[in-house]
């Protein structure tokens, strides 16, 4: 699988992810552990984003959910050596699970959200799993074959 593949797909997944987590945050009233466990490291950058109002949110906070998880697939998978790929791997994997797990821990709306839109929440929260996984795999197969075409 080619970087530009890679690269594309974590950015479509990275949308997906943005957008499910904001329908379940419906607009302030739900849970906002899914937008806290999809992208951590930009919670920070969404509350001085959400100043800018709806335009500038959607035009910063939607490329940068997709840049995320683009450089995720992209990069990760690229580090040429095992083990540090595979540590890199692990603390994106643990800081967006411990991040979703305190985000749980605080959020007083999971609770309500989670009785209106049942589906909707395992749902996302099994596709986030199911892209952590991939991640891992992606990650740990690497840019390299290791069955050539010639044997």
């Amino acid at each position: 699988m080619g970087t530009v593949i890679r690269f594309a797909s974590g950015f479509v997944i990275g949308c997906i992810l943005f957008f499910w987590s904001l329908l379940l945050a419906g607009a302030g009233e739900g849970s906002i552990s899914p937008v806290a466990s999809a992208a951590p490291e930009l919670l920070l950058f969404m509350t001085v984003v959400e100043k800018w109002g709806a335009w500038g949110f959607w035009l910063v906070a939607l490329p940068s959910y997709g840049l995320l998880w683009a450089i995720y697939f992209g990069f990760l998978p690229a580090i040429n050596i095992f083990l540090i790929r595979i540590l890199v791997v692990l603390a994106v994997g643990l800081l967006h699970f411990g991040v979703g797990v305190w985000a749980l821990s605080k959020d007083i709306g999971f609770d309500q959200e989670f009785q209106r839109y049942p589906v909707l929440m395992i749902g996302y929260f099994v596709f986030f799993w199911i892209v952590l996984l991939s991640l891992g795999a992606v990650t740990w197969v690497g840019v390299k074959p290791r069955l050539s075409a010639a044997s």
